[in-house]
């Protein structure tokens, strides 16, 4: 799991002059942001850890069984099953508000000189470029999941989601800790201890671009 060490840079944006001074402050809320999400996306991998320990998983004997006892372990399979979905669901949007700080972050720099001519850009483009690497597909799952709602709304819509090749829309589904989707094309978001360590190094690379 992501160790959490992060530390958002802090500026002395209150000694800045107007109007350096509010996009300065709202840069350094911003970047604070960026290490709100890492933690929302590190907790999401390890609910899905910890559900996926209590498993039994539904080809275990005792759920395969007869009777009362196999039929409440069956229902609680099922349950945390239900319940995972629920880890994963949360995780693409929180990359989505990631990326729309990182670009909020970088709208803002241009209001503030002293702040964008001492910041590390080749550092900048690292991030970026692992970002993109690491969460490729990100935002058809962020799709699929926030505006599941309008996916079907008329037979024009649902064809920009078919799988390639079949008739079938895939509105997201998962395996093991992968969340996969057809929405607007293909695209999937794993959210495990690797990828959240990612995450917080891809921030750590931006923390120390704009380091003061």
């Amino acid at each position: 799991m992501a160790s959490l060490n992060l530390i958002a840079p802090m500026f002395a944006w209150t000694a800045l002059d107007e109007p350096e001074r509010e996009h300065g402050s709202l840069i350094s809320r911003n970047l604070c942001h960026l290490q709100d999400c890492v933690e929302k996306f590190a907790d999401a991998a390890a609910l899905i850890e910890f559900i996926d320990s209590n498993r039994l998983g539904m080809a275990h004997p005792a759920i395969m069984g007869d009777g009362p006892e196999a039929d409440a372990l069956q229902a609680r399979e099922t349950q945390l099953i239900r319940w995972k979905m629920l880890a994963p669901r949360d995780a693409p949007v929180t990359l989505y508000n990631y990326h729309e700080t990182r670009q909020t972050i970088d709208q803002q720099v241009v209001n503030c000189p002293i702040i964008k001519d001492n910041r590390d850009t080749t550092l900048l483009r690292k991030a970026n470029n692992a970002f993109r690497d690491t969460f490729d597909g990100f935002d058809n799952v962020r799709t699929g999941v926030a505006h599941s709602g309008a996916l079907f709304r008329s037979p024009k819509e649902r064809r920009v989601h078919v799988v390639p090749g079949t008739s079938g829309v895939i509105t997201p589904g998962m395996s093991g800790s992968t969340m996969f989707t057809s929405v607007k094309g293909m695209g999937s978001v794993t959210v495990d201890a690797a990828h959240a360590a990612a995450l917080e190094k891809i921030t750590a690379l931006i923390f120390e671009a704009y380091k003061p």
